[in-house]
């Protein structure tokens, strides 16, 4: 089994290496002569973007550079030739350019864009594939020795062997159920392999489970997803990897799940990870990747006001937000968590301030949450997470607290009643989930909880603060990194002892991904993106999820 380390970042150096092409222009940049955006500056002569800098001649964009003849791309540089004022110029990721223009930090460049759209996949035994029968073939490609197979006639286990899935009406004795969904219709695709699409992932309401929708906003084989709530209404942001240029899309809902409106796309379209959160009169997205993290405001029906480039070094952004005011945006950079604080409109941000790391703190999203008056922000450096407090200003004294002990990661937090929740995995001793109780200064107020182990639980887990107590969403471990087999919520008291157990929130064999769990006024709403879909890819094959859910639950 590999490791979760090795298993993230494999997924970043693929999700990082299939970005390329150029999007559309992002509005914010400028700057003087000297300054960190004209001539000598970031984007001018001898800066990062031009002759001899990171986007030029001689530079990571050039000729003989990571995006030129010879490099990643073509003859261009990371983001393209920029004009006044971009991280990212008119092109992108190797095309003719380099990381910005002659303006500032963000100003009129592209971000990424045109990822590895879904392909359907060729079937497994050609054009047998569509005669209503369940075929079996052989595959023996030829690596020299004329007629097949291997130099010198080896033969056997040079070849493989393949099956169809089903054919036509034929399933192969296959049912939703047998499968491990909860119900639903089997059917079988043009490719001859199961078609689940139309399986049951949510479980019947019963409990605390008020309502469940598997499939919401029509959001095909999205990628990245962020969920956010209002009392009023829930938002979520998701890439669409279904069209030939993927795409960032948002959409809100009522409280009970029906669609109030999408809108998009956005740019960037090929973000490698998505953060949204509320503003007063709208909403903020956050979208993390090569080129750093762009802020984009959104109006109160999901329409573009406003975007900036916060970093154009750090990824993996991560929003919390703050009630009647902007949300932080939180980032991971290298030894480092970079933090800003969104203007109330989310037009602008304050200076990136940054804390310290004893260690490299890349490894996932960092966690935050507002403490009345205040942040605490949270990630994994080295091998432990910890928490520090960034002030309503943005500034921080770089305190690092250690309420979890070595061997964890994946933080998440929420905060009620003068105390926050922190719920992390520990990988020391029998891998679990564990709870803790903080302070808004991050020191520890209570002993650790374990909240599930293996077999069962070792995955991302998200508290919602419900007054003294916490509901938990756990997903089940399934030996890989944030994919679970099931979901699951509980209520605990203050203590870590139970209100109510564990109750099913949703069900899928093929992995239910990046699920988070938010307050929406006294209720708690879970998002999930569902289902993997294999298809054609430039490694000869790639995983696509197939829908985005959303289910609401009483605590």
């Amino acid at each position: 089994m590999r490791t979760r380390a090795a298993l993230i970042a494999s997924t970043w150096v693929a999700a990082l290496a299939a970005c390329s092409g150029s999007t559309t222009e992002d509005p914010k940049g400028s700057g003087a002569t000297g300054g960190s955006s004209a001539t000598g500056g970031v984007g001018a002569t001898g800066g990062i973007g031009a002759t001899g800098g990171i986007g030029a001649t001689g530079g990571i964009g050039a000729t003989g550079g990571i995006g030129a003849t010879g490099g990643v791309g073509a003859s261009g540089g990371v983001a393209g030739s920029g004009a006044s004022g971009g991280v990212a110029g008119s092109g992108a990721f190797g095309a003719t350019g380099g990381v910005s223009g002659s303006g500032g930090v963000a100003g009129s460049g592209g971000f990424q864009g045109n990822c590895t759209p879904f392909s359907a996949p060729q079937p497994a035994c050609g054009n047998a594939c569509g005669n209503g029968k369940l075929d079996k073939c052989s595959s023996c490609p030829d690596a020299g020795g004329g007629g097949g197979g291997p130099p010198g006639g080896f033969g056997g286990s040079w070849c493989s062997n393949s099956a169809e899935e089903c054919d036509g009406s034929d399933l192969a004795g296959q049912s939703c159920q047998g499968l491990g969904y909860t119900a639903g219709t089997l059917g079988c695709t043009s490719w001859c392999e199961l078609d689940t699409s139309a399986c049951q992932r949510c479980y019947p309401v019963a409990g605390h489970l008020l309502g469940c929708d598997q499939s919401v906003a029509a959001a095909k084989y999205p990628a990245a997803f962020a969920l956010a709530a209002t009392d009023q209404e829930i938002a979520i942001a998701w890439v669409s990897q279904d069209v030939a240029k993927p795409e960032t899309w948002f959409a809100r809902f009522k409280p009970d799940l029906s669609l109030i409106a999408k809108t998009g796309p956005f740019d960037p379209g090929c973000a490698v990870s998505l953060a949204l959160a509320a503003r007063p009169g709208g909403w903020v997205l956050a979208s993390g990747g090569l080129t750093g993290v762009k802020v984009t405001s959104l109006d109160a029906n999901g329409n573009a006001t406003a975007s900036f480039f916060a970093t154009n070094t750090g990824g993996a952004p991560t929003l919390a937000a703050r009630p009647g005011a902007g949300p932080l945006l939180v980032w991971n950079e290298n030894k480092k968590l970079g933090s800003a604080v969104v203007t109330a409109d989310g037009s602008t941000a304050t200076t990136a301030a940054y804390i310290a790391m004893p260690s490299d703190n890349g490894y996932a999203a960092p966690a935050a949450v507002f403490v009345q008056n205040g942040w605490l922000v949270s990630t994994r450096t080295g091998s432990q997470v910890v928490v520090a407090r960034v002030e309503p200003d943005g500034s921080s004294n770089g305190l690092l607290q250690k309420p979890a002990p070595n061997n964890t990661e994946n933080p998440a937090l929420d905060f009620a009643n003068g105390t926050a929740r922190l719920v992390y995995d520990s990988f020391g001793g029998t891998p679990s989930v564990e709870l803790v109780m903080l302070d808004d200064t991050g020191k520890a107020k209570s002993s650790k909880v374990v909240l599930g182990t293996t077999p069962a639980y070792f995955n991302d887990a998200f508290p919602v603060a419900v007054g003294d107590d916490t509901v938990v969403l756990l997903g089940s471990y399934t030996g890989g990194a944030y994919q679970a087999a099931y979901l699951d919520v509980r209520r605990v008291n203050a203590v870590g002892q139970p209100v109510w157990n564990a109750e099913k929130i949703a069900a899928d064999p093929t992995w239910l991904t990046k699920y988070r769990a938010v307050a929406r006024g006294s209720e708690v709403v879970v998002g999930f993106v569902a289902g993997t879909t294999w298809a054609s890819g430039p490694a000869g094959g790639a995983a696509f999820a197939s829908g985005i859910g959303l289910a609401r639950v009483k605590p």
